[in-house]
């Protein structure tokens, strides 16, 4: 996924080429912590699970620890195919299936009902969320008039999204479980307006789905998903992730990677990839060289522990590794 797309990829592109006439492009999507999303790293792994999700038109499951760029690799995957900003969705514990799709707001209905000003178009108190937006996106305005109302001489030309299921791994079990029909069939039923969507299978929606293991997911949703687990990154991409960053690689970086992968040795709580950037975006601003020695780091690696350590026991943990670093 590099200078040279896969043949994957470029099958992809082909399809999802807006005809003559479509609107500009949507603005660049940018990684969680607002680093431009072409400066996502990753490993061959993770490109090739991707490739096949791409190909099987399945869900792509992603697992990892906090951090490692589950929910990044969305907005790198939509950054890769052109599709503008990923559509999120933020799973939480109260969620249910129909939440992906759209909400219907009853208790606004109701309170309008009640104060004499309900609208009696049920239109009115829809909304569509992530993957239902991404569904629509794909129909002809002509199709979709009938679900919620556009600006009068309102063009839209179907396209293909890249949809985030954040955190999936949140809400129930039933959640997983009431998608088993709708992912694979790209369709969902809207029973207030007694109508039902069904994406064009030409820009069918590109769906990544990240899990940090609180619950396992059910058999039957796994099946239906490609999986890849990414791992917590070796010396060798911790120090690319801080090059592409922060446009280099002297010896303050390579003290910060050195000295991070000895954190997580000593730590309860480990910190995550996008700690170590964190942290590292404080190193740099503390005034620091370049080519800073050891003795020089310690005091900003001692104001800056904060960053790291979450807990009393891993705040004391730091201190005492940082004392035998001398």
């Amino acid at each position: 996924m590099n200078s040279s797309l896969p043949e994957t990829f470029r099958l992809v592109q082909a399809e999802r080429r807006a005809p003559p006439g479509a609107p500009a492009a949507l603005p660049e999507p940018f990684l969680p912590d607002g680093t431009p999303a072409e400066g996502y790293v990753m490993d061959s792994g993770l490109e090739h699970a991707a490739n096949t999700a791409l190909a099987l038109g399945m869900p792509l499951l992603l697992t990892g620890e906090p951090g490692t760029g589950k929910s990044g690799f969305a907005a790198h995957l939509a950054w890769q195919l052109g599709l503008g900003e990923p559509l999120t969705f933020h799973t939480k514990s109260s969620s249910v299936a129909s939440d992906l799709f759209y909400a219907y707001d009853t208790v606004r209905r109701f309170h309008a009902a009640h104060a004499g000003l309900a609208s009696a178009d049920e239109r009115d108190y829809l909304h569509f969320n992530a993957l239902g937006r991404a569904m629509l996106d794909t129909l002809p305005a002509a199709d979709t008039a009938h679900l919620f109302q556009r600006a009068p001489g309102s063009v839209h030309q179907p396209h293909r999204r890249v949809v985030l299921i954040d955190e999936i791994d949140k809400a129930s079990r039933d959640f997983p479980n009431d998608l088993l029909h709708e992912l694979p069939e790209m369709s969902f039923r809207i029973p207030e307006l007694n109508a039902s969507v069904r994406a064009d299978a030409r820009y069918r929606p590109i769906v990544v789905i990240t899990s940090n293991r609180e619950r396992p997911l059910p058999d039957a949703f796994l099946r239906r998903c490609i999986f890849y687990n990414i791992e917590a990154p070796d010396t060798e991409r911790l120090q690319r992730i801080l090059h592409i960053r922060f446009g280099e690689e002297d010896q303050l970086s390579r003290h910060a990677v050195a000295i991070y992968e000895k954190m997580r040795h000593v730590m309860a709580r480990p910190p995550s990839t996008s700690e170590l950037v964190a942290w590292y975006r404080i190193l740099r601003s503390s005034g620091l060289a370049a080519n800073a020695d050891l003795q020089q780091v310690t005091p900003a690696l001692l104001q800056s522990l904060p960053a790291l350590a979450k807990t009393e026991s891993d705040s004391a943990a730091l201190r005492q590794l940082l004392s035998e670093l001398h």
